[in-house]
């Protein structure tokens, strides 16, 4: 039977990556939860009585797990203390439920794995696959403490845990959760369903550009690596711009290299930009009609913007009059009117309103601004470009966010991928 672990530390969504694949039908064994079932045995309550107190039973003579927490976290030896304990048994529960799901004919498994160490002193020594789900630590704070955790013992159970730098090491496939949940989710499921290995590669803000680039001539240099990003942007003492020549055309699946910009310009293979790419296999999809058509990209990006409107006036699929405008355009709403296809990539959300858009147009919405948003978990939610409420009547199609462009993304970035590892592009 496989078993796929999902590890991180707290608050990095860790759940939110196990949630996605049992979506898809697999079964999951929470080790957390297996834990808290493990302090109901009388035998390893005694235990933890002993060791810890009486003080944390709670008044159902149950032990009060927020009280062990408060004692068994404060340094690495009380926390030894309690794993000498609890480990042995939880062991003893996960080899038994592993059990019966292979009785019951299931292939595969997901475990979610909180105390996860390494590969040979944890449960985690057979995995066929461990995915690292990391987040930045003020936003992993942020999150548990939102969830009902106190801000102190987030940080002393952090303290706690390995760095996510042995996470990554430790790992097979790494994902970014600092993001959405919705986000994290499709970044799972797209990796999962696509056989891809992936890691992630995270510096902190004051990484020297001349390191960098460095990091970028390795991933260049190694074979086994068949495409690689840089996630933009990128701190102000670093030029985007030699960072992205530096990458290896051949392995530039983000299309942002020069020389992928200008075979696209011309029509020849390349990576294309993912963003646009997923918006013409969008328009593909839905069979809209964009020979002759009069289209205007709202925004001139290099990522977006500019690609997008070179696509749209290449010949076969595209083939539409482009208008090109932006924050300085002087007849902006007059030109966003005459669009039969209007993609919207500015950047300011809600900025297209209903009296830019022409009754019947096709609106494409590339803009995820987060603005605050005291009803949602986060504090936020996303916001486009295009004013959805007032926009969408009349359109004969329009994009939402997220669930829109985002996921087109995605895929599109997969797709290079593939072609990158299958040498389709550059033998």
């Amino acid at each position: 039977m496989k078993k796929l672990f999902i590890i991180g530390g707290m608050g990095a969504g860790k759940s939110t990556a196990r949630k996605a694949l049992v979506e898809q039908g697999l079964p999951n064994i929470d080790l957390d939860q297996v834990g808290h079932d493990v302090l109901l045995w009388d035998t390893v309550k005694s235990e933890l009585v002993e060791t810890f107190g009486e003080d944390i039973l709670g008044a159902d003579g149950e032990i009060d797990r927020r009280a062990l927490a408060a004692k068994a976290f404060v340094s690495p030896a009380e926390t030894r203390k309690l794993n000498r304990i609890t480990l042995p048994r939880i062991e003893e529960a996960f080899t038994d439920r592993v059990a019966e799901l292979e009785a019951e004919g299931h292939k595969a498994v997901v475990v979610e794995h909180s105390v996860f160490k390494n590969r040979q002193t944890s449960l985690a020594y057979d995995a066929d696959v461990v995915i690292a789900v990391l987040a930045p630590i003020d936003l992993r704070i942020e999150r548990a403490v939102k969830s009902g955790w106190d801000e102190t013992d987030v940080r002393r159970r952090i303290a706690q845990q390995i760095t996510d730098a042995d996470r990554i090491e430790a790992s097979d496939v790494v994902f970014n959760n600092d993001g959405t949940p919705e986000e994290m989710r499709n970044k799972v499921l797209a990796c999962e369903a696509c056989g891809f290995e992936s890691s992630l590669i995270r510096y902190e803000a004051d990484v020297t550009e001349e390191e960098l680039l460095a990091c970028v001539d390795r991933l260049n240099r190694d074979e086994k690596v068949d495409g690689f990003i840089v996630q933009l942007p990128l701190p102000a003492h670093i030029s985007e711009q030699k960072i992205i020549e530096a990458i290896d055309y051949r392995k530039d699946v983000d299309g942002f290299h020069p020389v992928n910009v200008g075979r696209m310009a011309i029509g020849l293979p390349c990576f294309i930009s993912a963003t646009p790419k997923g918006i013409m296999e969008l328009l593909r999809r839905y069979h809209i009609e964009t020979s002759g058509k009069k289209c205007v990209v709202l925004g001139r990006s290099n990522i977006v913007g500019k690609p997008m409107a070179q696509l749209m006036m290449q010949k076969h699929y595209g083939d539409a009059t482009v208008t090109v405008c932006h924050s300085h355009s002087a007849t902006l709403k007059e030109e966003c009117r005459q669009a039969d296809i209007l993609i919207a990539a500015i950047g300011r959300p809600a900025f297209v309103t209903a009296d830019m858009v022409k009754p019947g147009a096709v609106v494409i919405d590339v803009g995820t601004t987060r603005v605050p948003d005291a009803s949602r978990p986060s504090g936020f939610r996303l916001q486009g470009d295009v004013d959805f409420d007032q926009v969408a009547p009349l359109c004969s199609y329009i994009t939402p966010v997220p669930g829109g462009v985002g996921p087109m993304t995605i895929c599109m970035l997969m797709m290079n991928t593939l072609a990158a590892g299958k040498k389709e592009i550059y033998p």
